[in-house]
């Protein structure tokens, strides 16, 4: 596993500039698990607050899959899918909220 370090892009428009950066990034192979979790908690994947499935490790790319969806439902419907003031609300709601329809869905 080779670890990358401030890895960032940056996406430039007329009016408007959106700026990421990865902290840190790990490069893994087919076989590589990840053995913590670091990041945003509002994008981390729910097996990610698991401290068992930790200790056995998970699939880094079925997490980064997560995170994309997270940050595609937030380009789309311009709101998180899961924002809690609280963190230990944020954790749970994570792992087990449902998601309701938005305005911009039909039900």
């Amino acid at each position: 596993m080779k670890i990358c370090k401030n890895l960032s892009f940056s996406l430039k428009f007329t009016l408007l500039s959106k700026k990421g950066d990865f902290g840190l990034a790990f490069i893994l192979s087919n076989e590589d698990l990840l053995k913590s979790s670091k990041g945003t908690y509002h994008f981390m994947a729910p097996e990610t607050f698991n401290e068992q499935k930790i200790e056995k490790g998970i699939s880094g790319k079925l997490a980064d899959i997560w995170s994309l969806g997270v940050t595609l439902y937030a380009f789309i419907f311009l709101v998180l899918p899961f924002y809690e003031k609280n963190l230990v609300t944020l954790i749970n709601s994570i792992k087990g909220k449902r998601l309701e329809n938005t305005k911009f869905t039909s039900s």
